[in-house]
């Protein structure tokens, strides 16, 4: 046998670095943390879906009648885009 090898058995007496209390105390902490980050994400989404509700309903105006005071005739619009002047006035030559 040599030096560096544990005898026969002796993997069945190795203690644990940290008691069962300890361990056991780590893994309440560790979900209590979990459940604590779980509860603040769900009530900030529950935040955020209230504002982003109450910014979406929308006040409804009704605005005016509008009266037509006039009409463009069509006959000179239909020249002027033939012609290819940007205005009466350059069809015209009356600048």
């Amino acid at each position: 046998m040599r030096k560096d090898e544990p005898p026969a058995g002796a993997a069945a007496q190795l203690k644990p670095l940290v008691s069962t209390a300890v361990r056991l105390a780590i893994a309440f902490g560790v979900a209590g943390t979990l459940a604590a980050g779980w509860i603040y994400a769900g009530s900030q989404s529950r935040a955020a879906v209230h504002a982003s509700t109450s910014a979406l309903n929308v006040t409804r105006v009704t605005l005016p009648r509008v009266e037509v005071v006039g009409r463009r005739e069509t006959a000179n619009v239909a020249r002027v885009a033939a012609s290819g002047a940007t205005s009466p006035a350059e069809l015209t030559g009356a600048f």
